[in-house]
């Protein structure tokens, strides 16, 4: 028993009772909660589902076109022995200076070559799209060189992406398809420019596949 200030008497107060007892509603009102929340997260999910379910119409208001053409054309570079880039800019010579053949995709990377790749691509959208689109692929003839070594297309250094470098990129393009223009004598009479995609594949290797950076190491 305890006395109050006024000397009235207290009953004795059990502590780790009261502790307890709270520690039960507070695992009962946790447990009421998750149960409570249940529901709520059950209705969210059938939610999500149902505006998932509506928007694929949307979706499917735009399908693919019934037929795309595909107009590759192969690019090489001026030769060099520079060691910050792949091979010596060219189709003809060998990827690495040390003698190393690639194991994927091996040489030589021919007309035959990118022709086999391309046939692949118009199987691969047949067969994906269950023959509701298809691709007609379209190598052109001949190997453009460009005027520069291989390094002078590539953007480089800390600001590698800025207009003053990406520029670089598009000088390879443009120069790439109005030397084509000249050169190879390519009839476009007859393609549709809303469902006509042109490629260009560039001798050497690509940095999305070497995965150097900005420097000039294995580029472009």
């Amino acid at each position: 028993m305890t006395r109050s200030q006024t000397g009235e008497v207290l009953p004795h107060v059990d502590a780790s009772r009261i502790v307890r007892v709270v520690c039960g509603l507070l695992v009962w009102v946790a447990l009421a909660g998750e149960a409570m929340a249940q529901p709520r997260l059950a209705a969210e999910t059938l939610r999500l589902r149902a505006a998932l379910r509506a928007d694929r119409p949307a979706v499917l208001r735009r399908p693919a076109a019934a037929h795309y053409d595909v107009i590759a054309l192969r690019v090489e570079f001026q030769p060099d022995t520079s060691r910050f880039t792949t091979g010596d800019g060219t189709f003809d010579g060998p990827l690495y200076g040390d003698g190393l053949t690639p194991a994927i995709d091996p040489l030589p990377h021919d007309a035959a070559y990118f022709e086999a790749h391309l046939a692949f691509l118009e199987d691969y959208v047949a067969r994906v799209s269950d023959g509701r689109t298809t691709v007609s692929t379209h190598l052109a003839p001949g190997v453009v060189r460009l005027s520069q070594p291989m390094g002078r297309y590539s953007p480089t250094g800390p600001d590698f992406d800025t207009d003053q470098e990406l520029v670089k990129l598009a000088r390879l393009v443009e120069e790439a398809w109005s030397t084509a223009d000249r050169e190879l004598f390519m009839d476009l009479r007859g393609f549709d420019p809303a469902t006509t995609a042109f490629v260009i594949f560039h001798a050497g290797v690509g940095r999305d596949v070497e995965l150097i950076g900005t420097t000039l190491d294995k580029t472009p």
